[in-house]
């Protein structure tokens, strides 16, 4: 994992899709909903976030992947793809709740998260 970059199986958002985080109050309130833990430092000046969620999944083997930025007509989008497990594949028994956060420098125009099937 690179700086800046956070992932995981476990976090507290049940519901799948992603956010784009833009000013430190919003990132405070992600990471008090989402891990139960104060928010790491991230200078919102010269950066946004992208936090993208899998929501409630009732086995292992499953992840988000943030895929690099692409510009997009008025600004930035940037893809995300939840990845299940392959079929028949063995996987554990357990409630997962995947994610990935990600900041990024900030665009000149907007961004927007886009999920890729």
């Amino acid at each position: 994992m690179t700086p800046g970059e956070w992932t995981g199986h476990s976090c507290g958002v049940a519901e799948p899709g992603a956010r784009v985080v833009s000013d430190e109050a919003a990132w405070r309130a992600l990471w008090k909903e989402a891990f139960a833990r104060e928010a790491p430092p991230a200078d919102f000046a010269g950066h946004v976030a992208v936090a993208a969620f899998a929501g409630a999944r009732n086995t292992g083997g499953w992840s988000v992947e943030l895929m690099p930025p692409e510009a997009a007509a008025p600004g930035v989008v940037v893809p995300y793809r939840v990845k299940g497990p392959p079929p028949g594949a063995f996987v554990t028994m357990a409630f997962t709740s995947p994610y990935a956060v990600r900041l990024y420098p900030r665009p000149a125009g907007p961004l927007r998260a886009e999920e890729r099937r």
